[in-house]
Parts: structure tokens; sequence; C-alpha cells
């Protein structure tokens, strides 16, 4: 576990907003609960971006459009399984749509086989594409699947590979040490590479405590209850006068 020192101060209410982002990545959402998230995302909590499958992209992108908030828009999810090819193209498409954050599951199969040249190939591409776009490249990865070594090793791969953002994934279960998690990844990635944290729903407190491991990005579906949860906690605190915990 990381010293205190080397651990980030908590957030201002603004810097968790922008931290956040809204995950829409479930099965069956309708389309107008992809439009009400994206709203609730945009207007009522100032949220960095929202998590949208593929065939949500362009509604996204509308719904959207003139916010700040981005939409950050999935290849390849939830396994990264599919054929090089495929997931290849589905990203492209998703440039060429207009999506200017593109999330990449790595082969999390792929990688256990320690066939480290495929991963890289197809990363190394797709990064070339996003950069000729001028958009970010978000490599996800589920960490629960790998060892300590193969945590290493897409580390160093990402890096290689024109990645933004290296995120990691709770897959559909709590991370239960999302600190010490954070902390193996960032001995690595240094200060070369963002780290970020996705899973299905967040507590505030480990919010929290990924952000001060490391993690600049943090993408649940609870996401506009958090910003709100902490920016209350704040404004009661500094009523108490109390520090922010």
């Amino acid at each position: 576990m990381e010293e205190a020192s080397n651990l980030r101060e908590s957030p201002a209410p603004e810097e968790l907003a922008q931290a956040l982002s809204l995950w829409l990545l479930r099965p069956g959402l309708p389309d107008s609960g992809v439009l009400d998230g994206c709203r609730a995302a945009a207007a009522a909590a100032g949220l960095g971006s929202v998590a949208v499958f593929a065939s949500d992209a362009e509604r996204a992108l509308r719904a959207l459009e003139g916010s700040r908030t981005q939409v950050a828009a999935f290849a390849g999810y939830p396994y990264g399984a599919s054929t090089t090819a495929a997931k290849l193209y589905e990203a492209r498409d998703l440039l060429r749509r207009g999506v200017r954050e593109v999330g990449f599951v790595l082969n999390a199969a792929q990688l256990i086989s320690r066939e480290f040249q495929q991963v890289e190939t197809e990363l190394m591409q797709i990064g070339r594409s996003c950069a000729e776009a001028g958009a970010r490249l978000v490599a996800v990865v589920e960490a629960g699947l790998l060892a300590a070594d193969l945590r290493v090793i897409v580390t160093k791969i990402c890096k290689r590979c024109e990645v933004s953002t290296l995120s990691i994934s709770a897959g559909q279960q709590p991370l239960q040490d999302a600190g010490g998690t954070l902390d193996e990844f960032r001995r690595f990635a240094r200060d070369e590479l963002e780290l970020g944290l996705m899973a299905p729903e967040l507590e505030l407190d480990k919010a929290l405590e990924a952000w001060r491991h490391g993690a600049a990005r943090l993408c649940c579906g609870n996401a506009v209850e958090l910003a709100g949860e902490w920016r209350a906690r704040l404004q009661a605190q500094a009523e108490s006068g109390q520090g922010a915990g």
C-alpha cells in the first residue's frame, strides 16, 4: 500500500465530477434511458463523460452536443473476444461517427495465454487511428483475471501503444481493494499513463479511495449520485467546521 504522502488529496466537487463517467453499458437499457442518462450527466451533475455501447454512440453525441460532457463509446465490450479485424472496424467506425474517446477492451484470454504480440499489435493499430483523429484511447482490462506479472506486462504494452487511459474493470463484481490494485498498476504506469476504474457501482468512499490512489477516471452506474453525495458531504463538513474526509 502506498504511503499517505504519495496519495492525492481529496478532490474538489468539480474535480470529482469531471473524473466521473456515467456507466450506461447496461443490456436492455432503452433509448429513453440512454437519453435520460446523458441529460443527467451533463445538466444535473456536470460529469466528464458517459460510457455507452457503440450502437448508442450517435444518440449520445446528439444528446450531449454543446455540453462539456464527452461520449466514451466502447469497442469489443465486454470481453474483447472479437477478431482483431472486427474490433478495429468497430473502433474506427466510432471515430468516423465523431466519437473522440474510444474504449477498447483487451482480450484477457490472449493475455493469459501470453499472446502478447497479438494484443500489442491490435492495440497499436487502433492507437494510431485514435491519434490521427485526435481522439483519446481508453484500454480496458479486467484486472481480476490477471496474475501480477500480466498486470505489469499489460501496463507496459499500453505505454507503448499511445493509450491515454488504462481502465481497470471490476467486471460485474465489486473491486475489493481498489487502492491496492491501482497502486500495483501505478508503479509501472508512473506519469506516462493515466489510470481509471470501471465498476457497475461504486460507494463514495471507494471512489474517493480510488481517486487518492491515482484513478483519474471513475466509470460507474451511480456516477450522478456520487457527484451529488460528495458535494453534499463537503458542504456539511464546511458548515460543521470539519475537514474533508
